[in-house]
């Protein structure tokens, strides 16, 4: 029985840094995300930052604010897709925490 004890704290530690290297790494790709997307958008209003002449435009400008705007909303969503990942992640990821704490001390004396 303390084998298998020492076998679920060691499964334990492994889960919360295995969580705890998720949190990291997502943080790193949001922050990228975060800074990409600044940097289309800058770049975008660069280009067009003056309406008037929006309409006269060459098809060269207006072709390099659309690949800008595409790879902004490109960027966008994997943003948005790395967040719910991370998401379902971490529901996951506790869950296992969870029983494997109600396994190890019982149902919700780990609570208290």
């Amino acid at each position: 029985m303390p084998e298998e004890n020492e076998n679920k704290k060691e499964k334990f530690d492994a889960l919360v840094r295995a969580s705890e290297k998720i949190y990291s790494n997502f943080m790193g790709w949001t922050h990228m995300f975060a800074i990409f997307d600044g940097a289309f958008f800058v770049a975008f209003w660069t280009i067009a930052k003056d309406f008037k002449w929006l309409c006269t435009i060459s098809w060269y400008t207006f072709i390099l604010l659309l690949i800008i705007a595409l790879l902004g909303i490109i960027v966008s969503f994997c943003w948005y897709k790395s967040v719910c990942g991370y998401c379902i992640t971490t529901e996951e990821y506790n869950k296992l925490i969870s029983k494997i704490e109600e396994d190890l001390y019982g149902k919700d004396d780990y609570r208290n």
